[in-house]
């Protein structure tokens, strides 16, 4: 398993060292340190885990996983680690301040100062009317707090989902998930449920107040350490 910290910054290769004997370690673009492993400097069945040094190769990525949402989901590539990608907590609402927490080990997303429930008029909220089901199931929606979880490989997050009603079912796409309920609902209330192989049993199950605004209860259970998470949100029409 990987130990990946920030990326050390330098301006010249001398302030790169990291310890490591296996490391190629030089001052790349944007001064950024790069670590680049060589195996071939390890014992006979090690191989060079930038952060880490000589350790037993990998053969999947779940040898890789060092237990952290933010940094990303590492891969393991010809034997070794490499870093994945920073979480992407950017749910496109300029009325959450939205963060990844190394604390909850996923997205965080907080109200922003003159915003009232994750939405404010100049993110094109529109004034709401009587909910009519044939009408108003159908658009993207941003919802509040948006849920996540940092678990790999049932992580998720989503700040927005996006609700679409045809004769024969009403769908709700969010993040990876795809929810259905047939035949779709007739009122304002809705219970959509999906599955995938990391989180068998997915549901989102509420009730729209008006043409714009939802409450739901958003409730996933997923394999892994993480297990089920059950989450009162909010949601505001943006399409």
């Amino acid at each position: 398993m990987s130990d990946f910290g920030p990326p050390m910054m330098c301006e010249t290769e001398a302030d790169c060292d990291d310890g490591f004997d296996c490391t190629l370690d030089g001052c790349g673009v944007g001064g950024v340190c790069r670590h680049d492993p060589l195996s071939e400097r390890c014992d006979d069945g090690l191989t060079c885990v930038p952060g880490q040094g000589c350790v037993d190769a990998c053969t999947t990525d779940d040898d890789c996983q060092d237990g952290s949402f933010c940094n990303g989901i590492e891969q393991c590539m010809r034997g070794s680690c490499f870093p994945g990608r920073a979480a992407d907590c950017d749910d496109g609402n300029s009325c959450t301040v939205d963060e990844c927490s190394t604390a909850s080990n996923g997205c965080v997303y907080e109200i922003a100062d003159g915003c009232d429930a994750g939405l404010s008029p100049a993110d094109g909220g529109m004034p709401p009317v009587d909910f009519d089901p044939l009408e108003h199931y159908d658009g993207r929606f941003l919802v509040a707090p948006a849920p996540s979880l940092g678990c790999p490989p049932a992580s998720y997050s989503f700040g927005q989902i996006t609700m679409t009603r045809t004769a024969s079912e009403l769908t709700v796409t969010a993040d990876r998930f795809t929810l259905t309920q047939a035949p779709p609902p007739t009122g304002a209330d809705f219970d959509v449920m999906g599955t995938d192989g990391n989180c068998p049993s997915v549901r989102l199950q509420g009730s729209f107040m008006n043409s714009n605004q939802l409450e739901a209860t958003w409730n996933a259970s997923c394999s892994g350490f993480c297990g089920s998470q059950t989450r009162e949100i909010f949601g505001e029409r943006v399409e």
